[in-house]
């Protein structure tokens, strides 16, 4: 076996908890700074008490020492390039480094992460919705009824995959399976992919025009972001909180305050479209605030 011991540290982390109060009345301090700085797997009894003050099943930091660690590499690098909207980049990854043909050798869990990500991936780089279909399906028969993350990020890729073809009707139905979904999972371990989904979601129903719809679930990408001190997709979520303000018909204080905001984001992270749609709804909200002329 082989302990993740930078996962520990991360998770440790995100809990804010220090080492030793993680430790506390599990073990010493010094066996926890062992598993961070060097990888040291402490007792089974241990490592379960652990896991539960961190809220973790243990196979998030503990891998087996055979060829699942190279697909658990290959996936969690996949899985950071999908993060910072690298698709392209991701999709070529993932086909280079798992064939086909290869992937029909993993275990569950590796299987249903390589068919929602290459199912994902052909949606928003190769357009290829059949495949896309097909691979997403195939994702959502594998461990059937495990109610965790990945169900949801597969019916929120279910989503996109069906909003690319202009299909709103069945789009807005996995939409809806997505959301009601992450209330029923803990959000906290992966709450970055929880603030992806509620964006995509209120990109959705904008596009459905059920703008307070929208307003709500880019609120609650937000709220996820503040409680963490992160900016992650923070333009993005801004814009479409005041583009769905001002069609329901809102404040345009409001509505240019979330421009301000989103503007100053993604000017920093060179978001150039972005910033082009931000200019040109300035323009035609009539918005009190010359950004647009930057």
């Amino acid at each position: 076996m082989i302990l993740l011991k930078n996962e520990v540290k991360r998770f440790r982390k995100e809990k804010k908890l220090s080492q030793a109060e993680l430790s506390e009345g599990i073990c010493t301090q010094v066996t926890i700074s062992k598993m961070e700085n060097h990888g040291n797997i402490p007792t089974m009894r241990i490592l379960m008490n652990i896991c539960e003050r961190l809220d973790i099943d243990i196979d998030q930091i503990i891998i087996n020492d055979t060829d699942n660690n190279k697909y658990y590499n290959i996936l969690k690098k996949v899985d950071e390039l999908v993060t910072k909207m690298n698709h392209g980049e991701a999709y070529k990854y993932l086909t280079t480094n798992i064939p086909k043909e290869e992937a029909e050798e993993l275990e569950a869990n590796d299987k249903r992460k390589y068919c929602y990500y290459l199912g994902y991936l052909l949606t928003l780089v190769e357009k290829d919705y059949e495949n896309a279909n097909f691979y997403l399906g195939r994702a959502n028969t594998i461990l059937p009824g495990k109610e965790d993350m990945m169900e949801v990020l597969i019916k929120s890729a279910q989503g996109i995959m069906y909003a690319e073809q202009n299909d709103l009707i069945k789009a807005e139905r996995y939409f809806e399976l997505a959301v009601e979904g992450l209330n029923e999972i803990d959000k906290e371990k992966e709450w970055d992919k929880a603030v992806k989904i509620y964006f995509n979601a209120a990109k959705l129903y904008s596009d459905l025009k059920k703008y307070k719809m929208a307003i709500e679930l880019s609120r609650a990408g937000l709220d996820i972001l503040i409680s963490k001190g992160s900016l992650y997709m923070y333009d993005l979520l801004n814009y479409e909180l005041g583009y769905n303000i001002h069609y329901n018909g809102g404040d345009k204080k409001i509505v240019t305050q979330h421009f301000f905001i989103s503007m100053a984001e993604a000017t920093v992270n060179k978001n150039k479209e972005l910033i082009s749609k931000l200019k040109k709804n300035a323009k035609e909200f009539d918005l009190n605030f010359d950004f647009y002329n930057l």
